[in-house]
């Protein structure tokens, strides 16, 4: 493989970190790894991955090599944290649903109709096609047709 396309396949392992797709990303620097041995920046994104997949001691491995080799800082910040949570006891595991007394989640009532609204009465006086646009109509002041509604209508 020609630098272009390590590169390339570089920079796809690392988007594919940062939406949270550390399997594909990992196979992707390995592959670059086997190709170009001992590059920092891909041994550095491997550790990320590993730590992200819970593989703590390889990635402690990657990071005391990179530690070693460049006294990279973010690595240290890598092992810094997976020494702090290997430190920490591991919470018990508690079912809280069984303690408060719940069984099944409750049911909805039945549905009910609701009251129809009563029906319109007969005498409707007939609504003008017109559509005032400002004012109001009077007796005296024929409403003004919207223009939209008066497009092709004679008056």
């Amino acid at each position: 493989m020609n630098n272009n396309e390590l590169y390339l396949q570089y920079r796809q392992a690392i988007q594919l970190i940062r939406v949270g797709r550390y399997e594909e990303s990992l196979q992707i620097l390995q592959e670059i790894d086997t190709e170009r041995p001992e590059t920092k920046n891909v041994h550095y994104a491997m550790a990320v991955c590993l730590e992200m997949l819970g593989k703590t001691d390889d990635a402690l491995a990657y990071c005391e090599r990179l530690i070693a080799k460049y006294d990279h800082p973010k690595a240290r910040v890598i092992k810094a944290r997976i020494m702090k949570a290997a430190s920490e006891p591991e919470l018990p595991k508690v079912d809280l649903i069984s303690g408060i007394g719940v069984g099944r989640p409750p049911v909805a009532p039945p549905s009910t109709t609701a009251p129809m609204p009563p029906p319109a009465p007969e005498n409707k006086e007939e609504l003008p096609f017109a559509v005032p646009v400002s004012g109001r109509a009077s007796k005296d002041k024929p409403a003004r047709k919207n223009w939209l509604f008066g497009l092709g209508k004679k008056s």
